[in-house]
């Protein structure tokens, strides 16, 4: 597992109460930035070992989270999900889940999670890979100004409301392969550095990929369209793949 340091100091304060943990009057007046767990002034990254275990046993399947600006390094992530683990479906389950601004330092797996209220990383960064294969978003799902430095894999997630990727970047190849997209989707200003997949990927409401770039290949094949959608004015400089691309544009 890839890990990497804690993110750097911001001089913007959150807009939510925060940790706080490593303030000085110097170089890094807010310090973390991570949201006090309840009834604690500390993040979950910053509780003790005692405190951290005490909520950690107070999750269940469908419990809400509310990790805005954590930092998760190492098993944290693990952690948590392991605790939203549903016997009855093998898959974590997940409430409304905030993380916005979180970083994740070591690969983060959502894979075959069930979200069954908005999820919110807006402005997440990862810094190793991401997973979210099979993910099951039910509500809004929002990953605007997201962060992807790795490998980041969407593969056959389902997206049964908004979606929104506007300005996110990845930094490597991003796989929506088989992704269910079942009402509108964004991703205006998202940037591709690598590549961009979305073979047998399906649209059945309004798409925008306005304003997104494409440094290296974009793959389209046999993605289904199946509303109004916008795909340009887009920055393609690498290899566009749209063979087979079934369009059912009303």
């Amino acid at each position: 597992m890839t890990t990497t340091g804690a993110p750097a100091p911001s001089s913007s304060r959150p807009y939510w109460p925060h940790c706080g943990h490593g303030a000085d009057t110097a170089g890094n007046p807010v310090g973390c930035r991570g949201r006090q767990v309840e009834p604690h002034d500390a993040c979950l990254a910053h509780l003790t070992d005692t405190d951290r275990t005490t909520y950690l046993n107070g999750l269940a399947p469908g419990s809400d989270l509310d990790h805005r600006g954590t930092h998760f390094a190492d098993y944290l992530l693990e952690q948590v999900l392991n605790r939203l683990h549903d016997p009855t479906t093998g898959r974590p389950h997940l409430g409304t889940a905030r993380f916005d601004g979180a970083t994740f330092s070591a690969n983060a797996s959502f894979s075959k999670a069930t979200f069954s209220a908005n999820a919110w990383f807006d402005g997440a960064t990862f810094s190793a890979e991401a997973w979210f294969d099979e993910a099951a978003f039910s509500a809004e799902a929002s990953f605007a100004g997201a962060t992807f430095s790795a490998y980041a894999s969407f593969s056959k997630a389902t997206f049964s409301a908004y979606a929104s990727f506007d300005r996110a970047t990845f930094s490597t190849t991003a796989s929506f392969t088989m992704a269910t997209f079942s009402a509108d989707a964004r991703f205006q200003e998202a940037a591709f550095a690598a590549g961009a997949e979305f073979e047998l990927a399906t649209f059945s409401a309004a798409v925008s990929f306005d304003r997104a770039t494409f440094s290296g290949s974009a793959r389209f094949l046999r993605a289904a369209f199946e509303a109004a959608s916008h795909l340009e004015p887009v920055s393609l400089t690498g290899h566009c793949f749209v063979a087979g691309l079934v369009s059912l544009l009303r």
